[in-house]
């Protein structure tokens, strides 16, 4: 674990000049969603984010550690990756359930359903009912049914609740960086990028794309090979090998559902660049990762960021890149450029 010790040190950085600029202090989650047609929104709150997504939803709960630091962004960008249809599993016959497709809300009380198949019969039924347009409804006839859109690739929307009344699964093959694309080809103003997906492939995938961009990427992991120092095939280690500036990676136990790096971004770009670094920081809403010494060590041998508590507090550490750059070094030389 580290010690006082291991942080009390002079460090001389490259700090430019202040400089403010539009978009540069506004973060993107991108996640795999059909909760809005077009392909991304913008919020500038946290009650906006809960009109469009369950507080069980990905995109909600790193909203929240992106809007709930001491200092927060003026707003966010969610940016969607197209699911091509979406799965939903019933899981019980009590209550009602909640449909919404394009705008169009559907509730269909299942209490008197035999089992979760008849459930989705009524379900059918209710939507048949209602003329939806735009979608298609197919009962699988195991009690599950799948919604997609009419028109293969054409924008929509669709949500169900309560959360706690059915499993969802999106049906995606669109990639993560072509999806990254999609966004950016019609909102471009944001600079840090935050993902749902903490998958080795896609992390270097994303990774390689934002480091062509005047963007930086934050991600997370909770592989513990990345604290091995005789692991040489992990994704700390590749990101490092690789040499990558514009993209930062922590380790953490819960990285799947904590999204610590949404955290760590939602109190950082606030700051006025070349006023503070993103060494040593506390993450509001975020559990420490208690590490020992040697994997503490081998974190930081391959520029793996790590949140443990240090004299009572938890802080953030090193605050590098895949290269070892600092990040506010990146952020304000790419502003300054």
């Amino acid at each position: 674990m580290a010690t006082i010790s291991d942080i009390v040190e002079i460090n001389i950085s490259r700090e430019t000049s202040a400089v403010s600029r539009a978009g540069f202090n506004i973060p993107m989650f991108l996640g795999t969603h059909s909760n809005f047609p077009e392909r991304q929104r913008s919020y500038t709150n946290l009650a906006g984010v809960a009109e469009d997504f369950n507080s069980t939803d990905p995109a909600y709960i790193a909203a929240t550690r992106l809007f709930g630091q001491d200092i927060e962004p003026p707003e966010i960008v969610i940016g969607k990756r197209y699911a091509d249809s979406v799965d939903v599993s019933v899981l019980g016959t009590s209550g009602t359930i909640t449909n919404t497709y394009n705008g169009t809300e559907v509730v269909t009380d299942v209490s008197g359903a035999a089992d979760a198949t008849a459930a989705v019969g009524l379900i059918e039924s209710d939507f048949t009912a209602a003329s939806i347009t735009g979608i298609t409804f197919t009962d699988n006839l195991d009690g599950t049914y799948t919604i997609a859109p009419t028109t293969t690739g054409a924008d929509y929307s669709f949500t169900v609740s309560p959360a706690s009344a059915v499993n969802v699964t999106y049906n995606a093959t669109e990639t993560y960086v072509d999806a990254l694309d999609e966004v950016s080809n019609i909102n471009n103003d944001w600079y840090a990028l935050v993902t749902e997906t903490h998958a080795d492939a896609d992390i270097l995938s994303i990774a390689a794309a934002i480091e062509a961009r005047r963007k930086i990427y934050g991600t997370s992991t909770s592989d513990t090979n990345v604290l091995s120092a005789i692991s040489t095939t992990d994704v700390g280690q590749q990101l490092y090998d690789l040499g990558y500036t514009r993209t930062f990676i922590m380790y953490h136990a819960d990285a799947d559902t904590a999204y610590p790096e949404a955290a760590w971004i939602g109190g950082q770009l606030p700051e006025q660049p070349g006023s503070n670094t993103w060494k040593f920081k506390t993450l509001a809403g975020i559990p420490v990762s208690p590490l020992s010494t040697s994997q503490f060590n081998a974190a930081k041998d391959k520029n793996v960021n790590v949140y443990q508590r240090v004299g009572g507090v938890g802080i953030t550490a090193e605050g590098v890149t895949g290269s070892g750059e600092y990040i506010d070094i990146n952020y304000c030389s790419v502003l300054a450029a």
